[in-house]
């Protein structure tokens, strides 16, 4: 069915009602503003030099290289996270599942609103029916970003949670803390962009408004706004977390450097969350040509986010020059202050002592301190025996820590001591290299 362009009369009933529905929606009535005149809204067509103008199919290619880049880095981790033994698949990265379906979905949504709604053209190029579809379509998408954001925090939260695990307790709270406001942000953003109006179906549907013939009352876009400004605090909290954990983590500045290089991926979603929320003014003139800047910047904040929450575990790609997990352990234990010998037996944990046997040879060229040289070298796999052993008498009366020794038939060993003192009856793990 053909329809009129905006600022035109309508050229049939359902541009008519379409157009009774936008005028309800702004508060004029029938008997105020009659629909069958048409609705006009600035800018209008130029009559002298007119050409067709249209930013849709350069949106549409933009959009298509983000849902790949999205899925590349998804896929990734999900992939390191599943087949590189040892790498842990955790609660933050089943948050990631949902969160990369929805960003996947808004700019599914974004293309929907180009090729039905009349996206990136001028208001004058616009007719009423694809108006209606644009306003079908914009709720549903802002619903699923701002879904979307607070699914990709709470992600941050818990891998926050599991960073804080090298320091005190108060970090592990605080990162708790961090994800119940997450959770409670996703949920109070879903809710207030679903019943923003009232009747509900008045933010979406402007048939239903002009079959009820009633004015509807929404949240003005002011309320709304306060959304984006919780958000943009909340971006800077998930950076500002990490960032201030790994400045006490006793780390070579170079190694430092190197990790918050990582860490200033969230940066650049912050400063795109401050321009999505600048943006917003952008619309108050010609919004669907102008509204190309918002989702540029929208974009931007939404690949940036996925990126800086993938990108710990995408490390795992770069050469291990780049991240010591030397200097990472050795933090673990001056942070925490004791050794974490439970863990020895784990295949993660074996390699971590490998790592450490090479510590001789950083590259920031510090020597090895005191503590460094009592952690028990490990640098090879080894098969783990548990055996009563014959002290060695390398421990003193005041209480230091015993050392085991013993024959293996021949084979290079590794004893390792399970904590207790001399005059306790204990048994080792043995180890034997293979």
């Amino acid at each position: 069915m053909e329809s009129a362009y905006f600022n035109t009369p309508p050229a049939n009933e359902l541009d008519e009602q379409i157009a009774a529905g936008l005028l309800l929606l702004t508060g004029l009535t029938p008997d105020i503003k009659d629909p069958k005149n048409g609705v006009k809204i600035p800018p209008f067509r130029p009559t002298e030099n007119y050409h067709f103008e249209t930013k849709g199919p350069a949106v549409i290619i933009a959009l298509s290289v983000c849902m790949v880049v999205l899925t590349i880095i998804t896929f990734l981790r999900l992939g390191i996270r599943l087949f590189v033994h040892g790498i842990r698949f955790g609660a933050d990265d089943w948050l990631i599942i949902p969160a990369y379906l929805l960003s996947m979905a808004y700019p599914a949504l974004q293309i929907a609103m180009v090729k039905y709604g009349g996206a990136g053209k001028h208001f004058y190029d616009i007719t009423y029916q694809e108006y209606y579809h644009y306003k079908y379509l914009a709720p549903s998408a802002a619903t699923v970003f701002y879904v979307y954001v607070g699914i990709v925090k709470m992600s941050i939260a818990l891998f926050n949670i599991r960073l804080t695990t090298l320091t005190t307790r108060l970090w592990k709270y605080v990162n708790w803390i961090f994800l119940a406001v997450c959770t409670a942000y996703t949920f109070v953003a879903l809710f207030l962009n679903v019943f923003k109006c009232r009747p509900q179906y008045a933010s979406f549907n402007l048939l239903r408004i002009a079959e009820s013939g009633n004015v509807p009352k929404c949240l003005s876009v002011n309320s709304m706004n306060s959304i984006l400004r919780l958000n943009l605090a909340l971006d800077f909290t998930a950076l500002a977390i990490p960032v201030i954990v790994l400045w006490k983590v006793q780390l070579s500045w170079k190694k430092k450097a190197r990790i918050f290089g990582v860490l200033s991926i969230g940066l650049i979603a912050c400063i795109a969350s401050v321009m999505t929320l600048v943006s917003q003014f952008t619309l108050e003139k010609d919004p669907l040509w102008n509204y190309t800047t918002l989702l540029a910047w929208i974009m931007v904040e939404l690949v940036v986010s996925l990126v800086a929450a993938c990108a710990p575990t995408l490390a795992y790609l770069l050469p291990r020059s780049v991240f010591s997990t030397h200097d990472v352990s050795l933090s673990a234990v001056k942070s925490t202050g004791h050794n974490s010998a439970a863990g020895l037996g784990s295949r993660s944990s074996r390699n971590n002592h490998s790592l450490r046997s090479r510590a001789r040879n950083v590259d920031d060229g510090d020597s090895l301190s005191e503590e460094e040289e009592q952690c028990i070298l490990v640098r090879k796999d080894i098969r783990m025996k548990r055996h009563k052993k014959v002290r060695s008498d390398h421990s003193s009366g005041d209480g230091s820590q015993t050392g085991w020794r013993g024959d293996q038939g021949g084979e290079p060993s590794a004893v390792i001591y399970d904590g207790r003192q001399k005059e306790e009856e204990t048994k080792a793990w043995v180890g034997t290299a293979i």
